[in-house]
């Protein structure tokens, strides 16, 4: 069976080119955590938006009903969103994703009362665990593309994990900053500063004239 068959069924399409490069181990830690977020951002658009609507129509709920300066009732939050859930249409497979993903990111925030550490809490949560779900957990134990090593992939994953996480916490801040995930972007690359030579010797060398009174003899 050639090599390009060899992919597991059950792997997403939008990340099955990540899981085809993870195989391959051709890519830069940087440019596969650039691969993954890619990814990310597609899912997040498609069957990930309504999920995503849910924890926000969620979170709006719950801290509307404390009072100023009050924490929010975990448990009572919790019971929220299973309720708005058994309501919504969406038939998407991330929604019970993102019912457990703002539960644990309640349960996970270090203060209760901040509006913003919540959202952020719940959204790394979701983020987190929808990578999981559709990449980490999907890649073969065997039969790899590539014929690559389960070792390896773990390996190149590994070596990949600060951009990924860094990526992760790009793609976390905007949608908190949104409340959306319309507006994911590609997060930019910053560019080395220009290099200075003002401190370099950089002058041409005077000549003698000696080579020249040789040529000209």
């Amino acid at each position: 069976m050639p090599d390009v068959d060899i992919v597991r069924e059950n792997v997403p399409r939008k990340f099955r080119r990540v899981s085809e490069e993870l195989c391959k181990g051709d890519l830069s830690p940087e440019d596969l955590s650039e691969l993954v977020a890619k990814a990310l951002r597609k899912t997040l658009k498609d069957g990930g938006r309504s999920p995503s609507e849910l924890i926000f129509k969620s979170l709006k709920c719950v801290f509307s009903d404390v009072g100023i300066g009050m924490p929010i009732d975990v448990d009572a939050a919790g019971h929220l969103i299973d309720e708005l859930a058994s309501t919504s249409l969406s038939q998407s497979r991330y929604m019970s994703l993102a019912v457990e993903a703002f539960k644990a990111g309640l349960t996970q925030a270090k203060n209760l009362h901040d509006y913003g550490v919540v959202k952020k809490a719940v959204i790394r949560e979701y983020v987190t665990r929808l990578l999981d779900a559709d990449l980490k957990e999907c890649m073969p134990p065997v039969h790899h593309h590539s014929n690559a090593l389960p070792k390896e992939i773990e390996a190149r994953l590994s070596a990949a994990e600060p951009n990924i996480n860094s990526q992760l916490s790009y793609i976390v801040d905007q949608m908190a900053r949104h409340e959306s995930v319309e507006k994911l972007r590609k997060k930019r690359v910053k560019r080395n500063a220009s290099l200075d030579f003002s401190n370099l010797d950089i002058s041409i060398p005077r000549s003698d004239g000696k080579d020249g009174e040789q040529n000209g003899r």
